[in-house]
């Protein structure tokens, strides 16, 4: 096979440089070592339900989002702009108090925020606070009670949320990468696609050419101008893009900075009677036992996501070392306390054991340029990293890759 521009992996962030060099009419092909795109975005069907493997969610102010596809096909339906707070037995309630003022309001008695973390959420989105040089690369939690919010808000929302978010128990981040995730979780809408997350890749899919995407193709060995395919098989290009994960990456390249990837575990549970009707995200207060990081109902928000008449609930779990049958007795425990007797008749479906799942945050500038790996190895690199892993990064390395591939093959042809 040969083609000016290869592509390697059939992530969404493989699919957004494959449309962008479709778009400037560059000659491409794509390889996929599985059988079927999506990369890391997989929605499978179990007795007819949608179970998306681990639990991921579409922020509709995702710019890159925006731009690579009509979020109106992909039928989104959102969760609502809050959480609830297990800890210690009891329950509040968090609402974003610029678009829900009254429940934000009058949940504020029992909220883990008071007015004062109101007004620094109003303070950073409205009036651009926090992007002072010096703050940016700190931790996140050194810089948080700088910016006005309370100790309480920190432990009980804020570090929960974004230790789910970032896949870090800790939250070992710099508030650079914190601070752009909060932005855009207060501007856009945590959503699910209608027909599961892998709707995501399957829509960009249409827009490219099928007969340029081999899927079952694994790669075993990267030369300039040259990829060895593990059946023996090898395709020539002038460029190409490494569109893996970072481990795949490091594999073939050698480049030892490549980001290390964070874990986690999904328990997709059927349920006779879902514990509650709201479509709301549910967190860990800070002084919570267990192993639960974030708990959601899907089937709350589409009904696709239900097994039949019963409930689809997803637990999802940061304990990687544990073993798998242990991790589950301590989260069905966790779950009989947060909702009572009725969790104990909850039906595991399915559990995802996702260890490759999102890369650790790492700066702009710790890596090689595209513009030397193009000069020395004929190479780009695109992914959920560097910068603040995520879906909008993905989209946006994947796109940013193929546009300078097809800029920089169409200048040496002049």
């Amino acid at each position: 096979m040969r083609a000016d521009v290869a592509i390697i992996g059939g992530g969404i962030s493989g699919l957004a440089a494959a449309c962008a060099l479709q778009l400037a009419g560059m000659d491409w092909l794509l390889v996929e070592a599985s059988d079927e795109v999506g990369g890391r975005i997989r929605t499978d069907s179990l007795d007819g339900a949608l179970v998306d493997r681990g639990f991921q969610v579409l922020n509709t102010s995702y710019p890159a989002l925006q731009r690579s596809v009509d979020l109106e096909l992909l039928e989104l339906e959102s969760f609502q702009l809050g959480a609830r707070i297990m800890c210690g037995g009891r329950m509040s309630s968090f609402y974003d108090p610029q678009r829900l003022p009254g429940r934000a309001l009058t949940s504020l008695g029992s909220s883990p925020a008071n007015l004062a973390d109101y007004t620094a959420l109003a303070r950073l989105s409205l009036a651009n606070a926090g992007n002072d040089p010096a703050l940016l690369d700190l931790p996140a939690l050194d810089v948080l009670p700088q910016l006005g919010f309370s100790e309480r808000f920190i432990r009980d929302f804020l570090v929960p949320l974004f230790s789910a978010v970032f896949l870090s128990p800790s939250l070992d981040v710099p508030w650079r990468n914190l601070r752009e995730m909060l932005l855009l979780f207060s501007q856009g809408l945590a959503s699910l696609p209608a027909e599961g997350m892998q709707a995501l890749p399957r829509l960009m899919l249409r827009a490219l050419d099928p007969q340029r995407i081999h899927c079952g193709q694994r790669v075993a060995a990267l030369q300039p101008g040259r990829i060895m395919l593990a059946d023996g098989g090898s395709v020539e290009s002038r460029l190409t893009i490494l569109a893996t994960s970072p481990d795949a990456a490091r594999e073939l390249t050698g480049i030892a900075a490549l980001p290390r990837m964070r874990g986690v575990r999904s328990f997709h549970f059927a349920a006779d009677n879902a514990p509650t009707a709201d479509p709301i995200l549910y967190l860990p207060g800070g002084a919570e036992q267990g192993p639960i990081c974030s708990l959601a109902i899907p089937s709350s928000l589409l009904p696709s996501y239900g097994f039949g008449q019963r409930a689809q609930v997803i637990a999802n779990s940061l304990e990687m070392e544990l073993p798998l049958a242990e991790l589950q007795a301590a989260v069905q425990a966790q779950l009989g306390e947060w909702f009572g007797a009725q969790a104990g008749s909850w039906e595991l479906m399915a559990l995802h054991d996702l260890p490759q799942s999102l890369p650790c945050p790492v700066t702009m500038g710790s890596l090689p340029g595209n513009e030397e790996l193009v000069r020395e190895r004929q190479l780009l690199l695109c992914g959920d990293y560097p910068g603040t892993p995520s879906i909008n990064r993905a989209l946006a390395s994947g796109r940013s890759a193929g546009t300078y591939a097809a800029m920089h093959l169409k200048s040496h042809r002049s």
